[in-house]
């Protein structure tokens, strides 16, 4: 009898981790958080969040806001799908052509927000989950019964970091984005935030996110408004007030000072200098 002997041979192989996701906490916090904007049927629509419940300071993308006028206000809609959506008007503290960032400041009705907390873009990789917020294709998914639209949530990886320079300059994403998600949020599994969305190429999967170091860049310079009074002729030798606004949007305290000089007539200007700690 012949008989054969079969040797099975066992190969481990290595699996690749599965990247986190975030929890049922942290998705919920994120739909509180993002804000619909909307500017009328005309102008389309985009996406916002907040980032500071105390203050009603959103963030947004630059081109978003860049055809308001000055002064101009756009609408932010928290909770847009619930049975009391909460509708804000917003004005635009900074932006950042390059970066294309917007810092917004909701002007009224700001009380009981929900923000994202900024996280560290330095531990980004390839690969890691990413879940985004937005409003895609604006009021144009939104229920017939309903005025506005369900945030939609996304969730995809990390796909590449685009460095210039040497410094990162935009997170590539796999998650599905479209028009309208724009100036949205990207967390990563512990509900942080690691980019704005930015841009994308249509129907590709190859969407753009600013890193969050780009928005800390920005919210580290304070926004200094100041508007000289009008004095008459007949007013010049009596006592005027000069008001210089300082809005610090960082959130480590810091000292400014602001220095006025007042010139007339060629000659020079006596000089004024007020030390202020920072905040809002």
């Amino acid at each position: 009898m012949l008989r054969t002997s079969l040797t099975l041979i066992l190969w481990a192989g290595l699996v690749a981790p599965i990247a986190a996701e975030p929890t049922r906490e942290s998705v919920a916090r994120g739909k509180a958080a993002t804000a619909f904007v909307h500017f009328g049927s005309a102008e389309g629509s985009a996406t916002a969040f907040c980032i500071d419940a105390e203050s009603g300071i959103f963030v947004t993308n630059q081109h978003v806001v860049k055809k308001l006028p000055n002064n101009g206000r756009l609408q932010l809609v928290v909770d847009p799908s619930s049975d009391r959506p909460r509708e804000l008007l917003a004005r635009v503290l900074r932006t950042d052509v390059e970066a294309d960032l917007a810092i917004l400041k909701a002007v009224d009705h700001a009380e009981g927000l929900t923000a994202l907390e900024l996280g560290d873009d330095t531990a980004l990789f390839e690969t890691m989950s990413a879940t985004t917020f937005g409003f895609p294709f604006g009021k144009q998914l939104a229920a017939k019964t309903e005025k506005f639209p369900e945030v939609s949530v996304s969730i995809g990886r990390v796909t590449a970091l685009r460095r210039k320079q040497g410094k990162l300059d935009r997170i590539q994403l796999d998650a599905t984005l479209n028009p309208g998600n724009s100036g949205g949020p990207v967390i990563d599994e512990n509900g942080k935030l690691i980019g704005v969305v930015n841009a994308g190429i249509f129907a590709t999967g190859v969407n753009f996110a600013i890193p969050t170091s780009k928005l800390e860049a920005l919210l580290a310079k304070p926004i200094v408004s100041f508007t000289p009074p009008a004095i008459k002729a007949e007013e010049q030798s009596a006592t005027t007030s000069f008001e210089a606004s300082i809005v610090s949007l960082a959130k480590t305290a810091e000292q400014y000072v602001v220095e006025l000089e007042l010139r007339g007539g060629g000659a020079t200007g006596a000089k004024v200098r007020h030390s202020t700690g920072g905040g809002k």
